[in-house]
């Protein structure tokens, strides 16, 4: 297998772990959801879908940044460290 094959596959994977942490949120609110008044209160259970979900979102939108570049990898395009740096700020 070439590169842009691996790229390709990888984006791919990215893309699945990006879904699979939506399902898996879903998941857990669901399993807090108690609609007979079993296990945690409303305000611990809203504690728990906020602090959750912001580890979710920072994980998705990682997954989500290399997907594109690996997309764009696998499409292309040319990445390179030197090309991030700021002009005039590396000394």
């Amino acid at each position: 297998m070439t590169f842009t094959k691996f790229a390709r596959l990888a984006a791919l994977g990215a893309w699945a772990v990006t879904g699979g942490l939506v399902l898996a949120y879903v998941a857990f609110v669901f399993i807090l959801t108690r609609p007979n008044g079993e296990g945690i209160d409303r305000i611990e259970a809203w504690i728990a879908w906020i602090s959750v979900a912001i580890v979710v979102l920072a994980l998705q939108a990682t997954h989500f940044v290399f997907a594109r570049m690996l997309g764009g990898i696998a499409s292309g395009q040319k990445y390179s460290i030197e090309s991030s740096w700021p002009s005039g700020s590396r000394s």
